[in-house]
This record gives C-alpha cells, sequence and structure tokens, in this order.
C-alpha cells in the first residue's frame, strides 16, 4: 500500500471514513463500496456482507455467526452491553459476563 493510502486510513479527518475498527480482524476485506464503506465476509462462516458496516459485523459476531468461538462472542456482546463503539481485539476480554459493567483498564 502506497505512504498517501495509509495515511488516510491513518487520518480521523479522511474523506473515506474513520480508521478500519477492530471487527475487522474478523473479516475478510472486500471492494470498497465508497464513502469508507466496503464488502466484507466474514472469517468464520463467510456470511457476506455487501456494505459492511462495523455494528453490523460486531451484531454478527455477538449474535448470529454460528462458528466464532465463544470468547469472542462475549467480547462482542460486552461491547454492546456497554454501548462501546470499538474495543482492542488483540485479545478477548477475559472475565466478562453478558451484563452491563465498567471496562475495567
Amino acid at each position: 500500500s502506497s505512504e498517501l493510502e495509509t495515511d488516510s486510513r491513518n487520518s480521523s479527518n479522511a474523506k473515506a471514513g474513520c480508521p478500519p475498527t477492530g471487527v475487522w480482524k474478523f473479516f475478510e476485506r472486500g471492494a470498497s463500496k465508497g464513502d469508507g464503506h466496503w464488502e466484507g465476509s466474514c472469517s468464520f462462516c463467510k456470511r457476506f456482507y455487501p456494505g459492511a458496516k462495523p455494528y453490523t459485523l460486531r451484531a454478527h459476531q455477538a449474535n448470529s455467526c454460528k462458528k466464532v468461538p465463544e470468547k469472542w462472542r462475549r467480547h462482542f456482546n460486552f461491547i454492546f452491553v456497554n454501548n462501546l463503539e470499538d474495543v482492542p481485539t488483540n485479545k478477548p476480554l477475559y472475565g466478562i459476563s453478558n451484563t452491563a459493567s465498567p471496562l475495567v483498564k
């Protein structure tokens, strides 16, 4: 990828939208749909989303995908219950439940 592409992805003011959220770790990105949106397919069950949005992708991982590991399903449920935009996905959240509680750092 070129330096210009990298700069536009990392800039919060980029015309194409915000940088990709952590949920994309679990989806294969397809063609750009413009305006910062992409096609995407779940890495676990291969379900295709023609206009994948992070909220929809997190909902899929939390509720719909039958092949996502339980630790990641709980991770995305935690995001929903606590009304979080996104949390890092370099490792799952441990010791969480499906009830609202503050995120402990």
